[in-house]
């Protein structure tokens, strides 16, 4: 049987500390499976009321055991009884809470083996370890990795440098213990206040030099002596006995110097004694970490302590300081500590406050019973922590972007990114399908399903919320432009968007952008003018004509021996011509100042539609104005066989206005065209719903006949142009419209042509270009070269009451 001193054990504070952690790409499938059930389980609130998540880094550190090695060849190993599953007093940077921690070892998660790195560096590992959660965590390991740092690690444990060992953990789901409430955890009972750790993740184990507080009692002896003794130094000695060391005089000190190495000399002999009955222990089985606190080997620990106070009293030249007086220095001692620790808390939660809401954004928001403020002012005032205005930050903003630029493939997807977010931020949908032209971003006209659209649509996420302000600094970064280097803070933001209008950066990163917001206000806008018109492009704004040949007369009886007859038709033309109308608004810099992002989002959108009311307007302007032809008649007009008087809409007179246009002829053909639109005003939209798709037709007297026009499939249209008249965008002169007038035209022959300018691609053209003259700011014009004229008067007829 091995002999075992008894020991007195000390209860240790583990020092914690917060630190930025990866993401948890690398954790296996069954604890990211884990991770996400506790991201789904803990959704923070903005008043912190329920439990947290967070997604830093919690280190718990404590000294580390360190084996010296019983031979060249043996690599060495280490144990750590790193928490004893009980109350801790953490200094918890970026958490504001000063109280009791108690960490739920039960809610952990950990692979079976960790890595062992220096300084929580994964480019300096120096072993592995095998981790024990139970009611407390313990690791064992050893040094399997041979580089400088495991040498210099086990050299300095074995020359008695105090190394301490922290253990990484990330993902953390914690809560407020209310006080007076009851906890139960690690097998252990505890009472609130206190900050409960309910989950985590247990990451890695690391050799440190320093504590995460250097307030409190070493945990353990930090290695062993060549006899396998624990070993403190003498400034940890001091402080284990209730000390402080700055308070101390040269003479007290020369003393207590005595009494610790006297003390540690009784150690290495008692450790002699186990050794020589038990043979070497080469892993320092016998030697017990107990709660994680400090152990002063020896059975004359008691009188260890006695000869301290009695040096101390020497070391005064004779006076006396009763345990009573030395209690009462030693409460004063930790309050003035506890007063230090909240006070550099408290900076150092304002200062990580600073820092997100800097990185994130400092974004605007609404708080119960204020005005609007932002987040920094809001988090700062009602006592957030760091975690929590992060979450905050990111769930409602999402992160900004890091610096792209536009030289590569890659950088480009980046630079579209940036403009996808922008298009996020305005509301607009990115999964849209829009026509290519200069004016909207390429990767917009690629099919939805397309790798690099969906690669890009989903890197837009990251710039969704951006401030205006932001996305001129990102365009800096796209253009290979540096930001000021006085880009932070009020005259920071005034600088970055000077620097963004200067360099034209600021344009380039907003042209295609709120190109595509007009486009596809554009292209969602209605327009009663598609299905039954025609479109054409025309090179020029210049007059030109619109020639239409004659339908091909009948064949004729061909007898053998004799040639065909030659068919001779007529040539007509009517004269179109494209205009140009546009529109111009600016955006002043105060505007980018004050993120009047609603002009980015609602003034792109209003001209796009401005710009798809043109072809309506233009169109019900031409029905409207019933213009002559080149044969000089109205469009409309009883020459031309498409005019009905008398007619209000109805099922007779829907038929009669069919007949007529199914009668025209073009020369000796008879065109036998088939009506494919009802046009009406809205007045009359339910009616021409009814004659068109109804399967019966009932009578005044109740009794019901088929409907015939139900099989021809007309589609009924109403529009209200009709009702109200249009001002024609060419002449500006305003058409009056009827509630009882309605039109029937057939897309099978000519109709309305539409025009546009050859290389516009018929959509409006986005121009974004920067303030000059002074100015600073963007200025947004869209143009849209359009026209419309009546090619023939034979697939249209008009019906009146």
């Amino acid at each position: 049987m091995s002999k075992r001193k008894s020991r007195r054990s000390r209860p240790a504070k583990s020092p914690t500390s917060i630190a930025v952690h990866p993401t948890p790409e690398r954790l296996g499938h069954a604890r990211r499976t884990h991770l996400r059930t506790l991201l789904q389980a803990a959704a923070p609130t903005v008043d912190g009321s329920c439990a947290l998540l967070s997604s830093r880094r919690l280190t718990l550190t404590a000294e580390a055991v360190i084996h010296a090695a019983a031979t060249e060849q043996d690599v060495g190993t280490f144990d750590l009884d790193a928490y004893s599953g009980g109350v801790m007093f953490p200094l918890l940077n970026g958490v504001n809470w000063n109280g009791p921690v108690v960490v739920n070892i039960a809610g952990l998660v950990a692979n079976a083996t960790l890595p062992v790195h220096r300084a929580h560096d994964p480019e300096r590992p120096v072993g592995h370890g095998t981790v024990s959660l139970t009611d407390r965590i313990r690791v064992e390991g050893a040094f399997s990795i041979d580089n400088s740092d495991s040498r210099e690690i086990r050299g300095g444990a074995a020359r008695g440098f105090p190394w301490r060992t922290s253990i990484g953990m990330s993902h953390l789901q914690h809560e407020i213990i209310p006080e007076g409430q009851i906890l139960h955890a690690n097998g252990q009972e505890f009472v609130g206040p206190i900050l409960h750790v309910m989950a985590g993740v247990l990451d890695e184990v690391s050799f440190v030099t320093i504590a995460g507080d250097n307030n409190t009692q070493p945990a353990i002896a930090a290695s062993k002596n060549q006899s396998g003794v624990q070993v403190m130094n003498f400034s940890q000695w001091l402080a284990a006995k209730g000390w402080d060391e700055a308070t101390l005089t040269d003479a007290q000190k020369s003393q207590l110097q005595a009494v610790f190495n006297a003390e540690v000399a009784a150690g290495a002999d008692a450790a002699g004694e186990v050794s020589d009955d038990n043979g070497a222990d080469a892993d320092g089985a016998d030697v017990d970490a107990g709660e994680g606190a400090g152990e002063v080997a020896g059975a004359d620990a008691d009188t260890a302590d006695a000869d301290a106070d009695a040096a101390l009293v020497a070391g005064r030249g004779g006076s006396s300081l009763t345990a009573g007086a030395r209690q009462a220095t030693g409460a004063q001692h930790t309050a003035l500590l506890a007063q230090r620790r909240e006070a550099a808390a408290e900076e150092d939660r304002i200062e990580g406050i600073r820092s997100i809401t800097t990185k994130l954004g400092n974004l605007s928001i609404k708080a119960e019973g204020r005005a609007d403020t932002t987040l920094r002012a809001h988090a700062i005032r009602e006592g957030w922590s760091v975690d929590q205005t992060e979450l905050y930050a990111r769930r409602n903003r999402r992160p900004s972007g890091v610096g792209i630029h536009s030289s590569s493939p890659q950088q480009r997807g980046s630079l579209a990114a940036l403009q996808a977010g922008i298009l996020l931020r305005a509301g607009r949908n990115i999964d849209a399908v829009l026509p290519q032209n200069n004016a909207t971003p390429e990767w917009m006209s690629l099919p939805v399903n397309d790798p690099g659209r969906q690669r890009i649509m989903n890197d837009a996420q990251a710039y969704r919320d951006l401030e205006m302000i932001d996305y001129v600094a990102q365009g800096l970064r796209a253009q290979g432009h540096s930001l000021p280097a006085n880009h932070v803070g009020r005259s920071g933001r005034l600088a970055t968007l000077q620097a963004g209008f200067s360099t034209g950066s600021t344009a380039v990163i907003f042209t295609q952008s709120i190109g595509a917001m007009a486009i596809d206000a554009y292209v969602e806008s209605g327009d009663f003018s598609r299905g039954w018109t025609s479109e054409e492009d025309v090179p020029n704004l210049l007059e030109t004509d619109r020639p239409r040949m004659q339908a091909a007369p009948d064949l004729t009886l061909h007898p053998t021996g004799d040639e065909a007859d030659h068919a001779h038709r007529d040539a007509t033309s009517e004269k179109v011509r494209a205009d140009r109308y546009s529109r111009t608004a600016e955006i002043d810099e105060n505007d980018f100042i004050n993120d009047q992002f609603q002009l980015l989002r609602r003034t792109p959108r209003e001209f796009g539609q401005a710009a798809a009311r043109l072809r309506p307007n233009m169109v019900a302007a031409v029905l409207l104005a019933n213009a002559a032809l080149k044969d000089g008649i109205a469009v409309f007009h009883a020459d031309h066989l498409n005019l009905s008087g008398s007619s209000a809409l109805s099922q007779p007179n829907l038929q009669k206005v069919r007949a007529m246009l199914s009668r025209q002829k073009d020369g000796d053909a008879s065109l036998n065209l088939q009506p494919t639109h009802l046009l009406t005003p809205t007045g009359l939209g339910d009616l021409a719903i009814q004659l068109t798709q109804s399967a019966v037709i009932s009578n005044d007297s109740g009794a019901g006949s088929t409907n015939p026009i139900r099989t021809r499939n007309i589609m009924p249209i109403e529009e209200s142009r009709l009702d109200n008249g249009v001002v024609d965008p060419l002449t500006g002169s305003t058409l009056a419209g009827s509630l009882t007038t309605w039109y029937l035209v057939s897309a099978e022959g000519h109709t309305i042509e539409v025009q546009f300018l050859e290389g516009t691609g018929r959509v409006p053209q986005v121009i974004v270009e920067q303030l000059g003259r002074g100015k600073f700011g963007l200025s947004i014009t869209v143009k849209h070269f359009i026209g419309a004229k009546a090619l023939d008067f034979r697939s249209m007829a008009k019906a009146t009451a």
